[in-house]
């Protein structure tokens, strides 16, 4: 398996390109260099070296900001998408002639965010379907069909739910989707982290004090809204689960739930979140107790409160990937001559 170059290979292979945009005031605006800092002459992961003059004898004078951490190296690779991007550009207008990019070097890590979309969303959605009135437990638990099914509340205090109500010898089933457009994940990445995550909204009510929510894979009809037909759409095997004793009501506040295989690369990833009663079918049986869990929805103002999902994941497989459209040449050592002519060494 390819592994990725070390930070100093990987920055000294890259130098021409790195000079290049560490002297373009994009370059510098998306590596937070100082606009004013001379013309930079060498770049490192922690270390930028400019010129400042030559003296009459011919010496010439060099200024170094130098940073204990890895600063340039990390901003790289925080900004990984970004980078990219502007690579390209310079290639595209001819600035680059015959340059590759290395991309595996990006393998330390790639960070990407998820929402479902607030409704009427083009690509995703999140919601519930809900069942009661339908009589014993199999009638509930395995009906086609719900009573009622929402994407447009902002805050919904029983995104899931699962009781027994023996006055009226009745189930309420309350089952959440969560659809993700994860299509920007290549679907050659490796994933090494995918969490999801819930905002806390003040509502949890658990009589028993021992159930647990679990994550489990969705197929709704549609991936921008729910309907009473999508309730039967959900798998009974748990990708991931949390238990409500510990799950946090307070507002805003995030509950984490580290999944296993659950994204769906290239593609959407349409997730449920259901009780362990109905992922395991075991009926609960207290007349009375309830058990339910809210969380802010995509349809609350903003985004800094929706479900989301957040995946780690990195390139696997060939070593180069190359950023422009003309075949060219493979830099990945030490560079010398000029940019439009690199010689190697």
């Amino acid at each position: 398996m390819y592994r990725s170059l070390p930070e100093k290979i990987w920055f000294e292979s890259h130098q021409l390109l790195l000079l290049r945009i560490v002297n373009s005031v994009q370059g510098r605006e998306l590596l937070g260099i100082d606009l004013s800092f001379p013309d930079i002459v060498e770049i490192n992961s922690n270390y930028i070296k400019g010129f400042r003059h030559q003296n009459k004898d011919g010496d010439i004078d060099y200024v170094t900001e130098l940073r204990s951490s890895n600063k340039w190296g990390n901003v790289i690779r925080f900004k990984w998408f970004e980078f990219q991007r502007l690579a390209k550009s310079f290639y595209d207008s001819g600035d680059l002639t015959n340059i590759w990019l290395d991309e595996k070097w990006q393998l330390a890590a790639t960070t990407s965010t998820f929402h479902p979309e607030a409704s009427p969303g083009p690509n995703s959605c999140d919601g519930y379907v809900e069942i009661s009135n339908a009589g014993n437990w199999a009638s509930s638990r395995d009906a086609s069909v719900g009573i009622q099914a929402g994407v447009f509340d902002p805050s919904l205090s029983n995104n899931f739910t699962c009781e027994f109500r023996t006055v009226i010898n009745d189930y309420m089933i309350g089952r959440g989707f969560f659809i993700y457009d994860t299509s920007s994940i290549d679907s050659g990445d490796s994933i090494s982290s995918e969490i999801v995550s819930f905002a806390g909204n003040g509502q949890k009510r658990d009589d028993y004090g021992t159930k647990i929510a679990h994550i489990v894979v969705s197929s709704p009809a549609s991936n921008t809204t729910l309907v009473v037909g999508d309730f039967d759409q959900v798998t009974f095997s748990s990708l991931g689960s949390k238990t409500l004793s510990s799950w946090v009501v307070t507002d805003g506040v995030y509950n984490d739930i580290t999944l296993t295989n659950a994204v769906v690369k290239g593609g959407i990833t349409k997730l449920g979140l259901i009780l362990d009663d109905d992922l395991n079918n075991t009926p609960p049986t207290v007349d009375g107790n309830r058990v339910f869990v809210g969380s802010y929805m995509a349809d609350n103002l903003g985004d800094t409160k929706d479900p989301k999902l957040v995946v780690e994941h990195s390139a696997t497989g060939g070593r180069q990937r190359f950023i422009g459209r003309r075949p060219g040449l493979i830099i990945d050592r030490q560079i010398i001559g000029n940019r439009k002519n690199p010689v190697i060494r």
